[in-house]
C-alpha cells in the first residue's frame, strides 16, 4: 500500500473511531441550516527543497525531502498546567526539560492555537527503502503564552527580552533559568518535532536546526521546539 494512503488511514481511524453509542436520528430543516464548515480534514504530499548551508566558493547544501502533511482545520483554547515536562533523554540529560509549565494565562486568556498541522517527512515518499526524517506537530498561528522554569531546551526561534538584545535561538539544551521564565507568542507559527540526524547535500548535519527562525526549519536532531519569533519576560 502507497505510504501516504497508509498515513491517511492512520490519521482517520485515530481521530474518528473512539468508541461511541448513540441513537441516530435525522436533523429537522431549521437544524440542517445552522451547519457549515470548510473541510475539517486536508491531506497533501509535498516535494521540497530546502538551501540549509552557504558555502563562498562551493556548493550551497540543500536538505530535498518528500512531506506527507496532515491538516485539521479546528480552533484549539488550552489552559493547562504540568508539573514537570520532559522530553528527549539520552547522554547526560534531557531535550527539553520544563517545571511548573502553564500552557495560557487562565481560562479567560488561553493558550490559543489556529489551525492544527502535522508532517511528517521521508527522503524519498516513493523508494521502498524511504528514510523517516522527522515528525512535526504544531500550527501556524498560535498566540498566548508559556509559563515555567526552563532549565533545558532544544530550540530555535528568536525572543525579543525587554530592554535586551534579542535572543536569537538554536542550540542543543539551552538553559534560560534566570533569564525568562514567561514566553509570549503573537501569532506565529509554533512546532514541536522529532527528528533523526540528517545530512544535507554539502555533507552538514542537523546537529541544530537548519535554516533556524523560518517556516522551512529542519530540526535539529532529536527533540526540538521552534517558532519564528517570541517575546520574552522574567514573572516574578
Amino acid at each position: 500500500m502507497p505510504v501516504k494512503r497508509l498515513l491517511l488511514i492512520l490519521i482517520i481511524f485515530l481521530l474518528f473511531t473512539s468508541p461511541l453509542f448513540a441513537e441516530m436520528k435525522p436533523l429537522a430543516e431549521e437544524e440542517l441550516s445552522d451547519i457549515y464548515g470548510t473541510g475539517l480534514l486536508n491531506f497533501s504530499v509535498e516535494h521540497r527543497s530546502v538551501k540549509t548551508t552557504n558555502r563562498l566558493l562551493l556548493p550551497d547544501g540543500y536538505v530535498n525531502h518528500d512531506v506527507a502533511v496532515i491538516e485539521i482545520g479546528t480552533e484549539l483554547d488550552l489552559y493547562a498546567t504540568v508539573d514537570s515536562l520532559k522530553l528527549g533523554h539520552y547522554g547526560n540529560g534531557w531535550d527539553v526539560d520544563i517545571t511548573d509549565l502553564t500552557a495560557g494565562k487562565s481560562k479567560d486568556r488561553p493558550l490559543s492555537l489556529d489551525g492544527l498541522k502535522i508532517e511528517v517527512a521521508f527522503d524519498d515518499i516513493n523508494s521502498p527503502d524511504r528514510k523517516l526524517l522527522f515528525i512535526k506537530a504544531g500550527s501556524d498561528d498560535i498566540d498566548g503564552n508559556l509559563n515555567g522554569d526552563f532549565h533545558s531546551l532544544n530550540a530555535d526561534g528568536k525572543v525579543n527580552v525587554l530592554l535586551l538584545l534579542p535572543i536569537l535561538l538554536n542550540s542543543r539544551r539551552t538553559g534560560l533559568g534566570g533569564l525568562l521564565n514567561s514566553i509570549e507568542f503573537n501569532h506565529t507559527d509554533f512546532w514541536v518535532a522529532f527528528a533523526n540526524q540528517i545530512t544535507d547535500t554539502s555533507g552538514a548535519v542537523n546537529t541544530n536546526a537548519f535554516l533556524p527562525r523560518t517556516k522551512d526549519t529542519i530540526p535539529g536532531m532529536g527533540v526540538w521546539l521552534h517558532f519564528s519569533e517570541a517575546a520574552g519576560y522574567l514573572l516574578h
